[in-house]
């Protein structure tokens, strides 16, 4: 009641915490007959007998048997488990909470290790040849952060190795003007370096 209802009586607390118990209860009573939240020696609990399946928790097993992997010099696994966990990532924790103190730390925490991930496949597909998925992948990392100008230039080299140089050099544009609006800043000079290239018809 103190994490969530920290600034009003321990009555109106105690009183917020029993209806969302039985606004609990009734939302799972919609998906199974089976009773979810108990109440025992003075506190609620999921039911220990109920297998409960939590996407963060599968999110975080893929990511670790990937480092597994790695380790062993498993590559293709080491692969296989990163595509698992991208595909269960569908947005940020508790997207809703935004200002909810107790999720901001796992928040930003499941987003950083989201990105690596991505930027780890994308440079994968990238060398393996397949730049359409690399392209893509670039894309869902400009989506949650358009400053990145490795993301943007692994992007640029994708679209030239698919013939599209037109669409690099228009996402050139796109980096310039996305660090100017939020950073104020220009390009570093790799971003300049490459788009000269392109401009000049030189392979990248």
């Amino acid at each position: 009641m103190d994490v969530f209802w920290p600034s009003v009586s321990p009555d109106l607390a105690r009183n917020s915490l029993n209806v969302a118990v039985h606004d609990l209860r009734q939302a799972f009573r919609a998906q199974t007959d089976l009773p979810i939240i108990e109440f025992g020696e003075g506190a609620y609990l999921l039911n220990p007998g109920v297998d409960v399946w939590l996407d963060i928790e599968e999110f975080e097993h893929h990511l670790q048997a990937c480092r597994q992997f790695e380790i062993t010099h498993q590559g293709e696994m080491a692969i296989k488990e990163l595509e698992s966990a991208t595909s269960l990532y569908q947005g940020d924790f508790l997207a809703d909470d935004l200002y909810e103190d107790w999720t901001i730390l796992t928040r930003e925490r499941l987003r950083l290790d989201y990105l690596e991930i991505l930027d780890r496949l994308s440079h994968i597909y990238f060398h393996q040849g397949e730049y359409i998925a690399s392209a893509s992948l670039c894309q869902l990392i400009l989506n949650r952060d358009n400053c990145r100008e490795d993301a943007h230039r692994l992007l640029m080299v994708c679209y030239c190795r698919q013939g599209q140089q037109y669409l690099a050099l228009r996402q050139y544009q796109i980096c310039c003007e996305a660090l100017q609006t939020e950073l104020q800043i220009e390009p570093e000079h790799a971003t300049i370096e490459l788009v000269n290239r392109i401009r000049h018809h030189e392979n990248v």
